[in-house]
């Protein structure tokens, strides 16, 4: 078989597979359910605290979720929108646990809080704003997988910081 060939063969059978996987359906809530339960049995011989493991399903759900979408489209456009869609399902979870932290703190801890959450705010969406210069063609070189590098860039910004978060929370609540 010539180079040509198989380079011709290996094309033809990746459309071939790429068009089907994007028609499978993957059921979110039976995925899910099926980490929930191997997780249970895990997780309760690990002895957490019921905060702790709600936790740990919270950042599940969306976990799960974003896997899902992404193995149903992995087209650009599938991996940029299921990447911003978790990345709007941690930014729920960032106001949650923030909400949860405050409500636990003493008045003086609060406005510590509400200070640092501010300045966060305003580190995220300067490092937005850094990293939209830096995906610009100038540096980057281009393409389409640009959107790909921000879309993760925004998530993991929003998950860093609730993950922060919770952990003050399951931290303040143990002293």
């Amino acid at each position: 078989m010539t180079l040509k060939s198989f380079i011709l063969s290996f094309l033809f059978f990746s459309v071939i597979q790429f068009s089907f996987a994007q028609q499978d359906s993957i059921n979110f809530d039976e995925v899910l359910n099926a980490k929930i339960k191997r997780y249970q049995k895990q997780l309760a011989s690990e002895e957490l605290s019921q905060k702790e493991f709600d936790f740990i399903i919270d950042t599940m759900k969306v976990e799960t979720r974003l896997q899902v979408d992404l193995e149903s489209d992995y087209s650009t456009s599938g991996m940029v929108n299921a990447t911003y869609q978790a990345e709007e399902s941690y930014d729920k979870l960032l106001n949650k646990y923030y909400k949860i932290l405050y409500a636990h703190l003493n008045k003086k801890d609060k406005a510590v809080l509400k200070k640092a959450q501010l300045s966060w705010l305003s580190f995220r969406d300067n490092e937005r704003l850094l990293f939209q210069s830096l995906s610009d063609e100038a540096y980057s070189g281009g393409g389409s997988i640009q959107r790909v590098f921000s879309s993760h860039r925004y998530l993991t910004l929003t998950k860093d910081r609730v993950i922060q978060l919770a952990h003050y929370y399951l931290y303040a609540e143990n002293l």
